[in-house]
């Protein structure tokens, strides 16, 4: 990442230097009305596979609204860079740990949660058939919640999200109401 950054700046600096040459001409028109691209988000150095992808996406972005198809040398490509940067910061074992948390993930809490913690579960799993994600999806979720999903009769797992979502989440606590009583 430090070589990275250090190219980066040098190409900043030489884009500097050139933008502000007379001597290098743009091209003859000149806009009041440049588009700001605003900068991508900076990588938090979460080794999470989706936090990695989630901030390559967003400097792929970022870098083909500035007009950079590719990035600097050494790295020749995006796929060269992506590959370095998932080098550097992606557990090199990060799928075969997504399938043991998932293999070991039970809805314990909302139903809200458990969907969140599947969904970036299965996100790091590239292989995993639509079948064999509402397998798992289903046999991880409390009884009451996946004989209803079996009464329903979903047959893929966006539909069994949705109807899990429409469900009431007795997990969740109810709101109490205060009555405060006048004394007198």
């Amino acid at each position: 990442m430090r070589a990275v950054r250090a190219e980066v700046e040098e190409v900043r600096t030489k884009w500097a230097s050139y933008r502000n040459s007379p001597s290098v001409n743009f091209g003859t028109t000149t806009s009041t009305n440049t588009i700001q691209v605003p900068k991508p988000s900076t990588y938090s150095y979460n080794r999470k596979a989706m936090e990695v992808e989630n901030f390559l996406f967003g400097l792929k972005q970022y870098l083909e609204a500035k007009g950079h198809g590719d990035t600097i040398n050494p790295i020749h490509t995006w796929d060269d860079f992506k590959r370095e940067l998932n080098k550097q910061f992606s557990p090199t074992n990060a799928e075969k740990e997504a399938h043991g948390c998932l293999y070991r993930l039970k809805q314990s809490g909302s139903i809200s949660d458990y969907i969140k913690e599947f969904t970036t579960l299965i996100f790091e799993i590239e292989d995993m058939s639509d079948k064999d994600k509402l397998f798992y999806f289903m046999d991880d979720l409390k009884d009451w919640v996946r004989v209803e999903l079996e009464r329903r009769n979903v047959q893929d797992l966006d539909t069994a999200i949705a109807a899990v979502k429409s469900l009431a989440d007795y997990t969740q606590p109810k709101e109490r109401k205060v009555i405060h009583e006048k004394s007198g």
